[in-house]
């Protein structure tokens, strides 16, 4: 029952993390075209946050293990590589909706990192998850090449966000890996990576 609720409050979070980011990328848009400086606002609220997390991680004595410094760093530079490149593909002009079908290809490449890497399972359902994943993904975002025809929401610049919402996608199941590696790690520690990296 436990590991059902524990489970079940994973999904959630995630959730609820999908929505944030979302309203996130919204609201970076509209700064950047009122003319914010959206990037740099966010490094310091990062390096910010940064300090307290610190702070609290020395007053509590917490540390991470040596032999997990690696991942944790990682775990930094692929959530924040995420993150930035998410809010990029959003700024070039590609729509949100589809930024985040194409991000959701995380499912697919954190199913196949965790085989290689985590020596994971990987069933029948898995893979018939992973081709309606792709599927969704690719009838969402309506490429022209599939449509016979060129998307009017799509011109320009905005099609570099096609290509960078996927790489986001596997950024942050890198992050999924990188977690998974350092299973000891205080989560605090994990999170001080992330903003850390994305400070800078």
């Amino acid at each position: 029952m436990a590991s059902l609720s524990s489970s079940t409050l994973g999904c959630f979070l995630l959730l609820l993390r999908g929505l944030l980011h979302t309203v996130q990328q919204s609201l970076g848009r509209e700064l950047q075209e009122k003319g914010w400086p959206f990037f740099w606002m966010m490094a310091c609220s990062c390096f910010l946050a940064s300090v307290i997390i610190a702070s609290g991680l020395a007053v509590a004595g917490t540390m991470c293990e040596a032999k997990h410094w690696k991942w944790v760093a990682l775990r930094g530079f692929f959530g924040a590589a995420s993150f930035v490149t998410s809010v990029m593909a959003a700024q070039v002009g590609a729509p949100l909706g589809d930024v985040e079908a194409l991000r959701s290809m995380n499912m697919v490449a954190a199913a196949l990192l965790g085989h290689f890497f985590l020596g994971e399972s990987l069933r029948q359902q898995h893979v018939l998850a992973m081709g309606l994943s792709i599927l969704g993904a690719v009838l969402i975002s309506q490429p022209a090449w599939l449509m016979r025809a060129t998307s009017a929401h799509v011109t320009g610049a905005a099609w570099w966000g096609y290509i960078l919402a996927p790489c986001s996608g596997v950024c942050q199941a890198c992050v999924f890996v990188c977690t998974r590696k350092a299973p000891t790690t205080s989560p605090w520690v994990q999170a001080l990576s992330s903003h850390f990296a994305a400070s800078l």
